[in-house]
């Protein structure tokens, strides 16, 4: 899986969900907060959002020591 390297000065929304490595930007999707997910779907249930981002950060994190490296600004 492809993850964005955003640059350093950047600012989440304020409604974005950040858990950890992993980032739900917050965008506004048919007239209602949304949240983006990986591979161009949306969701507007902010608990599921929730739930999918930790599940998102677990995924980045195992990977990340399966392959023995770590995140360059860490």
């Amino acid at each position: 899986m492809a993850v964005a390297i955003t640059d350093k000065n950047y600012l989440p929304n304020a409604n974005s969900i950040i858990n950890g490595n992993a980032e739900l930007t917050a965008v506004s999707h048919r007239n209602k907060l949304s949240w983006a997910l990986p591979g161009g779907g949306f969701t507007s249930s902010k608990p599921f959002a929730m739930a999918y981002a930790s599940r998102l950060n677990r995924m980045i994190t195992d990977n990340m020591r399966k392959q023995n490296v770590s995140l360059l600004w860490s």
